[in-house]
C-alpha cells in the first residue's frame, strides 16, 4: 500500500501530466511534492492579518529551499493558475510567484514554453495572479540562451495575444513589450515587420496600425512601435527609455513623423462601441482607447520632447491633449483618456522650459487645453505646468498668458491683408452675435470689394483660401478664450505699467477688440492713490483713457493701470458709467459697469467659514453642470453610484492662491430611473487658500472683496439660470414636493443679479414705447395690457395676471427675436431680454394669436 508521500508525489505527477507539462517538471513536482505541501499548507488562512504573518514564514521557507524545490513550487503555482481562473492574491501560490519571480533558476526552453502557454489564455490574463505568473515566465525566458528563443516563438505570440485581450489592464502594455522584445530576438527578420501586439485590438489600434503602415516606412514604424510599447504607465518615462528614444531618433529620423501621426490620429479619433470584459463577463461599452494603446500614444508624445522641437510639434501635442482630456462628445469632466493628456502636458512643459523660444506657443497650447478640459485633476496638472513654464521665464502665470496671445499678423485695429495673386483678402476682426469673428472680403485687381471668394483665387490659390479658413476658426477660439481671461481679471489685484498695458490690451489685434470697450483706471507716476477711470482711446502715438464726462487722461509708460471694478468705486462713478454706456450704445463683452457686487452679509459673518446665501435651491442638473464647467469651475459629476450623491465644484480666483468651493447634491427622483440625474440641490459656498502646497479653509472675512464678489456672482448665476423656478412649465409638470420651492423662488426676493436687472430697466424703459404702459414695483415689472395687468418677476421672469395673481405660462421661443432695445450687457437670450420681450408682448395682449396664451388670458374674463 503506498505511503502518504508517495500518494502526494503521484498526485502532483498526474496533475502536471494532465496539463501537458514537460516530463522534467512532472518528475520534479513528484520528487519535491511533500516539501511544497509542507511550505504551502500552513499559509492557507481566511484572516488577512494572520495570512500576512504566515506568508512571511512561507517566504523564508521558499528562500531557504534548493533550486529544484523552488522550481517545483513555481511549477505547482503556475499549474494552480492554469487550472483555477478565479485564483487570487489570497492563495499562497501567489506568494510563491511573488517571492521567486526574480530568482535565477535553471529552467529549460521547453519548461519556459510550458509556463508561457499555461499562463496565457485566449480570453486574456484576467487577474493580477495570472499577470504575475506571466511575469515569472517572461523573466525565465529572458535568461535563456538566445539560441533557445526561437523555440519560444509560438508561446510568446500566444502571450502577446493574451495580453492584448487585456487591453484595459494597466500591466498589459509592459508584458506586451517584454514578450515582443524576446520575439524580436528569436526572429531578427520578423523584427523588421510591424509588431502585431503594439496597439490593442480596440477602437483605435487596428485603424491606426493600418494608417501608419500605409504612410510611413515599415521598418521605421516597426522600430518606433517596438520602443513605444515599452513606455510603461507613468506620466513621465524612465531616463533609460528617453535615452533609447534619442537613439531611435538618430537611427530612424522618420520616427518623429511616425509619432506625430500617432498623435494626429488620436486627436481626431472618436469614441465607439466595443466589447469590454470584466472578469469572465463581456458587455458592450462606449470606448475611446485602451490602456495598451494609450501607452503607445503617451510614448509618441515623449518622443517629441527633443532639443529641436518645433511649433508644429507643440500644436500637435496640444490637439492630442485636448481630445483626450475632454469627455465623450467633447464635453464633461470624465476625460476620454486622461493618461495621454497628462503626458502631453508634461511634454509641453518640458519643451517650454528647455527651449525658451517655444514658451509662447506652448502657453497658447496649454491655455487652449485648459479652456476645453473640465476634468478637475487634469486642470490642476495643466495649471501646474503653466506655473512651471512661468517660473522658468520669471513671470506669473497671468503675465505669461497675456504675452502668449497670437496676433495672426493683424494690425492693432484688428485688420489685415493677405495677397492671393492679383487679388487680396481684406481681414477685419469684428463683434458678432456669437462672439468675435474674422470677416473676410476680397479686393479685385480693379479695386472692387466682393464678399465671396473670386473664382480665380479659388482655382489658383486654394492654399490661401484654406489657410484663411483655418485662421478664421483659430481667431474665433482665441478671442473667446481672451474674453474669458479678461473677465477673470476682475478678481485679480493686478496692475500693469502703461507701456505693458498698451501693448497687451488696447493695441493688441485680438485682445483689443474687447479691451477697448472695457473701463480701465490709471494712476499717474508718483500719485499711486489717485485713480482716473476711462475707456481706452488713442492719444497721439500712445493711449489714454476718456472718462464718462469726456475728460482724457493720457497713460504714460510708467503709469500704473488696472481694470475697473464697481466694488471699489464711489456710487457717482458707477452711475456715471452706466448712464454713459446706455446713452452711447457701447456694449461691453461682459458685465463690468453693470456688474453685481456681493458683500459679506451679517448672516455670513455669523457662519464665519461658509455661506448659505445660495443654499437650498433646486437646479436642473444637466444645465447647471454645463454652466458650472463653462464658467471655469471643476467638480465631480453627480450620479446614482457610490460617491456620486454629493459633489463640490471649485474654482481658483485671483493670483494670490484663493479657491472657492460650491457644494451641491443629487436629488433623487423616480423619473430618473437611477440613471441620468435631472435635479440637484445647492448647499454651502466655502473658501480656501493655498499655503505650503495645501488648501486650507479660510474665514469669510479674510477673503479679498474682489475674490468673494466674483465667486458669489458665479454661484448666483448658476442658481438664477438653472433653477427650476426659471422653467415656466414646471408648475404644470414638476414633482409635487418641489412646487412650494418653485412658487417661492419664482416670485420671492431678488438676488443681486435680479436687482441689477431692475436698475437696467429703470434706465431703459423710458426710452421705449412701453413708457407709460409699465412701471417697476418692488420685485416685479407691472405691464398694463388691454385685457389685464401683468406682473413679470425680475428674477425668474415668470408672470402673474390680475386680478387674482393667476399664473401665466409663456415659454420663450428658442432663437426668437430680441426686443428692439439696446441692452448694455446682453447679446440676447438673457433674462433682461426675456423680460422686455414679454413686456412688449403683453402690452399689446389683444394682438396675441398663440392659442396656448390666449386661452389663459381670456379664461375667467367672460
Amino acid at each position: 500500500m503506498p505511503t502518504q508521500p508517495e500518494v502526494v508525489a503521484d498526485r502532483e505527477r498526474a496533475r502536471m501530466e494532465r496539463l501537458e507539462a514537460p516530463t522534467s517538471m512532472g518528475a520534479r513536482a513528484a520528487e519535491h511534492a511533500a516539501w511544497v505541501d509542507h511550505a504551502l499548507a500552513p499559509a492557507r488562512h481566511d484572516d488577512y492579518r494572520t495570512r500576512q504573518t504566515l506568508f512571511k514564514a512561507l517566504a523564508e521557507t521558499l528562500r531557504a529551499g534548493t533550486a529544484a524545490q523552488q522550481q517545483a513550487a513555481v511549477g505547482r503555482s503556475i499549474a494552480h493558475v492554469s487550472g483555477a481562473p478565479r485564483s487570487s492574491s489570497a492563495d499562497p501560490e501567489f506568494e510563491v510567484l511573488r517571492v521567486l519571480r526574480a530568482r535565477k533558476l535553471p529552467w529549460t526552453a521547453d519548461e519556459v514554453a510550458w509556463m508561457l502557454n499555461a499562463t496565457a489564455r485566449p480570453d486574456g490574463l484576467l487577474t493580477y495572479f495570472r499577470l504575475t505568473s506571466a511575469s515569472v515566465a517572461l523573466t525565465a525566458a529572458s535568461r535563456l540562451p538566445e539560441s533557445d528563443l526561437p523555440l519560444l516563438a509560438p508561446a510568446l505570440e500566444k502571450m502577446i495575444a493574451s495580453a492584448r485581450a487585456d487591453g484595459d489592464t494597466a500591466d498589459a502594455p509592459k508584458l506586451v513589450a517584454r514578450a515582443q522584445a524576446l520575439l524580436d530576438q528569436a526572429d531578427p527578420v520578423a523584427a523588421e515587420e510591424l509588431p502585431a501586439g503594439a496597439l490593442a485590438d480596440d477602437t483605435f489600434g487596428p485603424a491606426a496600425l493600418t494608417h501608419l503602415a500605409e504612410h510611413h516606412d515599415r521598418a521605421t514604424v516597426a522600430a518606433t512601435l517596438r520602443h513605444l510599447t515599452a513606455y510603461g504607465n507613468a506620466v513621465t518615462p524612465t531616463k533609460k527609455w528617453l535615452t533609447v528614444a534619442a537613439e531611435l531618433r538618430g537611427a530612424h529620423p522618420g520616427s518623429v513623423d511616425v509619432c506625430v501621426s500617432v498623435l494626429d490620429l488620436v486627436a481626431v479619433h472618436r469614441e465607439a462601441p466595443y466589447q469590454r470584459r470584466q472578469g469572465t463577463h463581456t458587455y458592450t461599452a462606449i470606448g475611446f482607447i485602451s490602456g495598451q494603446s494609450a501607452a503607445v500614444v503617451r510614448g509618441a508624445a515623449w518622443v517629441l520632447a527633443r532639443d529641436d522641437a518645433t511649433d508644429a510639434d507643440v500644436a500637435t501635442l496640444g490637439r492630442a491633449a485636448t481630445r483626450c482630456g475632454t469627455g465623450f462628445g467633447g464635453s464633461g469632466g470624465q476625460a476620454r483618456c486622461p493618461q495621454v493628456t497628462s503626458s502631453a502636458v508634461a511634454v509641453l512643459e518640458r519643451i517650454a522650459t528647455t527651449q525658451p523660444h517655444l514658451a509662447t506657443p506652448v502657453v497658447a497650447a496649454l491655455s487652449g487645453v485648459l479652456d476645453k478640459v473640465a476634468n478637475k485633476s487634469l486642470r490642476t496638472s495643466i495649471g501646474k505646468a503653466l506655473d512651471g513654464v512661468a517660473a522658468a521665464a520669471g513671470l506669473t502665470q497671468g503675465q505669461l498668458l497675456e504675452r502668449a496671445v497670437p496676433t495672426f499678423e493683424l494690425s492693432a485695429d484688428g485688420t489685415g491683408q493677405v495677397p492671393a495673386g492679383e487679388h487680396s483678402a481684406v481681414l477685419a476682426l469684428e463683434h458678432g452675435p456669437a462672439g468675435a469673428k474674422l470677416v473676410t472680403t476680397w479686393r479685385t485687381p480693379d479695386g472692387k470689394t466682393v464678399k465671396t471668394v473670386p473664382a480665380a483665387v479659388r482655382a489658383q490659390h486654394g492654399d490661401v483660401v484654406a489657410g484663411l479658413k483655418a485662421t478664421t476658426a483659430q481667431v474665433k477660439k482665441v478671442a473667446a478664450t481672451q474674453r474669458q481671461r479678461l473677465e477673470e481679471l476682475l478678481a485679480v489685484q493686478r496692475t500693469w505699467s502703461g507701456d505693458e498695458w498698451a501693448g497687451y490690451y488696447p493695441a493688441h489685434p485680438v485682445v483689443g477688440l474687447y479691451a477697448r470697450t472695457l473701463i480701465w483706471q490709471v494712476a499717474p507716476t508718483g500719485n499711486a492713490d489717485q485713480w482716473f477711470s476711462g475707456l481706452p482711446t488713442p492719444v497721439d502715438d500712445t493711449w489714454g483713457l476718456v472718462s464718462h464726462d469726456g475728460t482724457v487722461h493720457p497713460v504714460g509708460d510708467t503709469d500704473k493701470v488696472r481694470l475697473w471694478h464697481p466694488i471699489r468705486q464711489p456710487l457717482d462713478d458707477i452711475k456715471g458709467w452706466r448712464a454713459h454706456l446706455t446713452d452711447t450704445g457701447v456694449r461691453q463683452p461682459f458685465k463690468q459697469a453693470f456688474r453685481e457686487i456681493y458683500l459679506l452679509t451679517p448672516a455670513e459673518e455669523v457662519t464665519d467659514t461658509y455661506s448659505n446665501r445660495f443654499a437650498a435651491h433646486i437646479l436642473r442638473y444637466p444645465q447647471a453642470g454645463a454652466l458650472i464647467r463653462g464658467r471655469g469651475w471643476a467638480g465631480q459629476h453627480l450620479g446614482y453610484w457610490d460617491g456620486g450623491y454629493e459633489a463640490t465644484a471649485t474654482k481658483e480666483l485671483g493670483e494670490e492662491g484663493w479657491r472657492a468651493g460650491f457644494d451641491y447634491s443629487l436629488v433623487e427622483r423616480d423619473e430618473d430611473g437611477y440613471e441620468r440625474v435631472s435635479l440637484a440641490a445647492t448647499d454651502q459656498v466655502r473658501f480656501e487658500r493655498l499655503a505650503n502646497g495645501r488648501w486650507t479653509p479660510q474665514h469669510l472675512r479674510d477673503v479679498p472683496p474682489l475674490v468673494f464678489s466674483e465667486a458669489m456672482r458665479d454661484v448666483d448665476l448658476f442658481v438664477g439660470v438653472t433653477s427650476i423656478s426659471s422653467d415656466p412649465t414646471w408648475n404644470d409638470r414638476g414633482t409635487a414636493n418641489h412646487r412650494d420651492y418653485w412658487h417661492q423662488a419664482s416670485f420671492g426676493d431678488l438676488t443681486e443679479s435680479a436687482q441689477m436687472r431692475r436698475e437696467a430697466l429703470e434706465r431703459l424703459l423710458p426710452r421705449t414705447t412701453l413708457a407709460g404702459r409699465v412701471e417697476l414695483e418692488k420685485n416685479f415689472l407691472r405691464v398694463h395690457g388691454h385685457l389685464r395687468d401683468y406682473r413679470i418677476h425680475l428674477g425668474s421672469t415668470n408672470i402673474l395676471m390680475s386680478p387674482a395673481d393667476t399664473y401665466l405660462c409663456i415659454v420663450p421661443a428658442r432663437g426668437g427675436k430680441d426686443p428692439k432695445v439696446f441692452l448694455p450687457f446682453e447679446e440676447g437670450g438673457g433674462k433682461l431680454s426675456v423680460i422686455l420681450s414679454k413686456a412688449f408682448l403683453l402690452a399689446e395682449d389683444t394682438a396675441i394669436t398663440d392659442p396656448s396664451i390666449t386661452h389663459q388670458l381670456r379664461n375667467g374674463l367672460t
